[in-house]
């Protein structure tokens, strides 16, 4: 950020955030009768005969959302055929999207994996899938890959259709006192306006590309950039001393015959559920319904927010919490982690989580590994 036309004797080191409304779904496409597929020459989808491609048309993800299609066929090459996948998003309000196509063989397991990114532009863009996987790779074990001449693909897709939010955050004043702006220059880095009191490491994801080939789960990128953000401000380093000092506490949650020492105002500004639980002289609150796991958990999010070594029982019970106590950024982050965290172990927990407490993206992919299940289970019977 600079003045136009204006010098500037002194810089503020400014931490901004944008907040963008993500949406993932993942899908299992069973493609039918692949092996009757005729190979094309041809690399544009459009230019294809209806027995030289398969196509499945994915839901939008709301009224103003994007169509997509994924679109698959065999391209004939020199020594060999291959499959190939395009991914069409036209229309709608989106600006970024991330697609993972994975191969699956009868066991659910990951035999071909791609990930591809893009944005929009004039309203629509192609990720391109190529090759996938070679159709000798697929007709060699086709038992194992090819049940019943039926190809089995995960999509999972994440696109963000623009920013909710931006504000700067907080500045740190005075980062340097003998900077001027290169006009030739369009963006001011980090490198230039660092000194050795004031080292902007800790800042270097703000100026970061993201490379190609990183791995379609953002969760390592996002706690790298919290960790980062949370370390380097000064307010919230003082909340978590708060909450591993209980020398200024003013009452106590209790659990069972354990009391935890809190602050009063910090727990009321942060989560508006403990302003009606408070009273006025209250010096201990009993907190029912809760375990003594699951109020750690809450409190160090209060304190730090941040949910740390989560596992799937514990998230749970924290996604519920989260929900009466009307935190909705916790919940966001629980979702999130039992989306990444499925199994047909722990599916019918979820699912029926999901359903009660109306979680449109964590009951999608649910009932999408729900119908994957059901799919392998009849391969299984009629091989």
């Amino acid at each position: 950020m600079w003045k136009r036309n204006s010098p500037i004797f002194t810089t503020d080191f400014c931490h901004a955030r944008t907040e963008m409304t993500p949406y993932r779904r993942s899908i299992v496409w069973a493609i039918e009768e692949f092996n009757a597929l005729n190979s094309s020459t041809t690399e544009d989808f459009r230019k294809l005969a209806s027995n030289e491609k398969k196509v499945y048309t994915l839901k939008p993800f709301s009224v103003n959302g994007p169509s997509m299609t994924l679109i698959l066929y065999l391209k004939s090459n020199y020594q060999s055929e291959d499959v190939y996948v395009d991914f069409l998003i036209e229309g709608g309000e989106v600006s970024t999207v991330g697609c993972e196509i994975s191969v699956l063989d009868t066991n659910g397991k990951v035999i071909e994996s791609k990930v591809e990114r893009g944005r929009t532009f004039y309203s629509w863009t192609i990720l391109e899938f190529w090759p996938l996987v070679s159709k000798r790779k697929l007709m060699d074990n086709k038992n194992l890959f090819l049940p019943n001449g039926t190809l089995h693909l995960r999509c999972s897709l994440e696109t963000c259709f623009g920013g909710t939010s931006t504000k700067i955050e907080y500045c740190t004043r005075g980062v340097a006192t003998d900077f001027k702006r290169n006009d030739d220059s369009s963006a001011v880095f980090a490198e230039e306006i660092a000194t050795e009191k004031n080292p902007l490491e800790s800042e270097e994801y703000f100026m970061k590309e993201v490379d190609g080939n990183d791995s379609f789960n953002h969760s390592i990128m996002k706690k790298n950039i919290r960790t980062s953000c949370r370390d380097s401000c000064p307010l919230k380093a003082a909340l978590r001393y708060l909450h591993k000092d209980p020398t200024l506490s003013d009452i106590n949650l209790r659990v069972g015959a354990k009391p935890y020492s809190v602050h009063r105002n910090i727990l009321c500004s942060r989560c508006p559920t403990f302003k009606k639980i408070f009273g006025n002289d209250e010096k201990t609150v009993e907190i029912k319904d809760m375990d003594e796991n699951t109020l750690c958990r809450l409190l160090q999010y209060i304190y730090t927010d941040t949910v740390e070594d989560l596992e799937v029982k514990n998230a749970l019970n924290l996604f519920k919490t989260a929900d009466e106590y009307q935190l909705s950024d916790l919940r966001h982050e629980c979702s999130y982690f039992l989306r990444n965290n499925l199994s047909e172990t722990n599916l019918c927990e979820i699912l029926s989580l999901a359903k009660k407490y109306r979680d449109e993206e964590l009951e999608r992919d649910a009932l999408a590994l729900q119908e994957f299940s059901k799919l392998k289970d009849k391969i299984e019977r009629e091989v």
